[in-house]
């Protein structure tokens, strides 16, 4: 506890007025994990005030205790970022937006949010092209954009209880994109307790003593979260680009005599972009036998590059039928009615 020696005091005023003595000093609010006002892992508050008194001695002797002055901890408190994915199951060429959100939660208890940064580095150059970004504060707040190509990164340099940010990405997916891949995308906020490593906040000057995240510093999000530097967030989303599908026409007529040939149609639509390994397999049943040489693949609507099959056909009742066409590649035309080619076969 600090101590204050005045050593020897004369007050020779005699007039009826009270002289005072003012004694001021700095306290630094420890980093320590007993100084806690929310729970960063969900936004819970768990109040926390310290109290202070002093004691007036005069020869050694207590000749008064104060009454105590509580103090609240406060804290920003940004647990809440939300990543939403593009909606549907896109193919090359088309045009995606990622949207963020996240806030500073408005409470008696929350402070500003200080040297917040918003970091999102996994959005694959591969499979998708960034061409533009965009950040709305809901105070209007200043920001700063330090995007560069697929890595987003946005600082906002204060963020005061109850302001939201919300942050929107606009993408291209790549021409020559593999379907049906799982795209897994985290995003990163993190965020500090004071600005800058601290600053000079009171009229003495004084500054803060320790570096961030120690104990005599700022808090930081260099931690995890539910520890002592947990001024952070994430928040992860999955993305599935679009895969082939593929229909089996219903013969006409459906009644065939013994020994009759029946003709199937199967369309197969490939999504936009490349398509690695395609193997197509018709599942005969039993009872029918494929027509050796039968086989058809027509292209006429089709705009991309599809090589000619490796047929694989045992001959046997209810054997498959495979067409192996390896990797195929539709045009990025975003135009849904040229994807589909058709395999006509027969069987008896």
């Amino acid at each position: 506890d600090p101590v204050c020696n005045l050593a020897n005091i004369t007050n020779a005023d005699s007039d009826a007025n009270f002289e005072y003595i003012v004694i001021e000093f700095n306290a630094l609010v420890d980093n320590v994990s007993t100084n806690q006002q929310f729970n960063n892992a969900n936004g819970a508050l768990s109040a926390t005030t310290r109290n202070n008194n002093f004691n007036l001695n005069i020869d050694t002797n207590t000749t008064l205790t104060s009454g105590n002055i509580p103090v609240t901890i406060a804290e920003p408190v940004i647990s809440n970022l939300v990543k939403t994915p593009p909606a549907g199951a896109p193919d090359a060429g088309d045009n995606v937006s990622y949207t963020f959100t996240f806030s500073n939660v408005a409470s008696a208890a929350t402070v500003s949010a200080f040297d917040v940064r918003f970091l999102d580095n996994s959005i694959p150059v591969a499979y998708f092209t960034v061409t533009g970004v965009t950040v709305v504060m809901s105070d209007g707040s200043t920001y700063i954009d330090n995007t560069v190509g697929n890595v987003i990164d946005i600082t906002i340099p204060v963020m005061a209880p109850g302001v939201s940010c919300t942050i929107i990405v606009n993408a291209t997916v790549v021409n020559n994109v593999p379907a049906g891949q799982t795209i897994n995308n985290t995003a990163r906020v993190v965020y500090s307790s004071l600005p800058g490593t601290g600053t000079a906040i009171n009229p003495t000057g004084e500054v803060t003593p320790g570096a961030s995240g120690n104990a005599f510093g700022e808090r930081d999000g260099s931690g995890a979260v539910g520890g002592l530097n947990d001024y952070l967030d994430t928040a992860s989303a999955t993305l599935n680009l679009a895969i082939p599908a593929i229909d089996k026409l219903t013969p006409a007529p459906l009644t065939y005599a013994i020994g009759e040939e029946v003709t199937y149609n199967l369309v197969v639509t490939l999504p936009e972009g490349v398509t690695r390994g395609l193997v197509v397999t018709d599942d005969l049943p039993a009872g029918l036998v494929y027509v050796t040489g039968s086989s058809a693949v027509d292209i006429s609507t089709f705009n991309g590059s599809l090589p000619a099959p490796v047929i694989t056909a045992p001959g046997g009742s209810g054997d498959n039928v495979i067409y192996d066409f390896g990797d195929t590649s539709v045009v990025d035309d975003n135009v849904t009615t040229n994807n589909s080619f058709t395999i006509t076969l027969r069987a008896r």
